[in-house]
């Protein structure tokens, strides 16, 4: 397995002969994973040179973890594409997106953050094992066709995916590892801003030897306006005697 860390900004280059305006795309193979650091940022394109989207392509693992400022679109096509320690997607009020191709994942460790629309055909991972307590945040809508799911172990539950918009599943899942045990349980947990609409099917992997709840263990958090069926349930959760359903408020 290669491992490589870059400390340069990424050089944008094209063709003349180029039938589409071309990008920074990094392609790696299985098993290979590289490291961006610096800050990737617009180059000014001239004819079919464009300068400022990325694509990942490759069966590899792309990690950024500086303050990007490049104003295209991020297409993971392929593999991996990971943020970590600054990572940043798009600055503060970006209408730039992000779309995650079915087969390919996408995600970040505690306080990355993407500033734009998401949507999701593939993996969305929030944290990662050795995270306890991350929050992965997305500034913009989220659309989920994929699977979405939190990075912690099973008997580490905390995550959090942070969407700051409005929620729509397309017959989409979410993961969450949870504590089975009274209100104050740890759990990984999806909070939405705005509103939730469509459906999602829901998993959870609890442990423990469950408790009696008044409230219940919220996993789902919706600011805003949600739909009876947002979120529907499709494993049983049991703990010895304790069964536990959902509940929308």
């Amino acid at each position: 397995m290669r491992q490589n860390i870059a400390y340069r900004r990424l050089s944008w280059n094209a063709t003349a002969t180029s039938a589409t305006p071309a990008h920074g795309s990094f392609t790696l193979g299985a098993g290979d994973s590289f490291e961006v650091t610096s800050v990737l940022g617009d180059k000014t394109g001239n004819g079919d040179w464009d300068g400022k989207t990325l694509t990942k392509l490759g069966a590899g693992k792309l990690t950024l973890s500086g303050a990007n400022t490049y104003s295209g679109d991020t297409n993971v096509q392929e593999g991996t594409l990971w943020l970590s320690g600054d990572g940043t997607i798009g600055e503060m009020g970006s209408q730039q997106a992000v779309n995650v191709a079915s087969g390919a994942t996408f995600g970040g460790s505690n306080g990355t953050t993407v500033n734009g629309k998401v949507t999701n055909e593939g993996t969305l991972v929030f944290g990662d094992s050795e995270e306890t307590g991350a929050i992965f945040t997305l500034n913009g809508d989220l659309i989920n066709m994929g699977t979405m799911t939190s990075g912690s172990s099973s008997s580490t539950p905390g995550n959090t995916l942070y969407v700051d918009g409005n929620y729509t599943g397309n017959g989409g899942s979410l993961y969450l590892n949870t504590v089975l045990g009274d209100d104050d349980s740890a759990t990984d947990k999806l909070v939405i801003t705005g509103d939730a609409s469509g459906t999602t099917d829901l998993y959870i992997n609890g442990i423990g030897d469950g408790a009696q709840t008044t409230n219940g263990i919220e996993v789902v958090d919706v600011g805003g306006v949600s739909t009876s069926d947002a979120f529907v349930l499709k494993n049983e959760v049991n703990a010895s005697l304790y069964t536990y359903r959902p509940v929308l408020e």
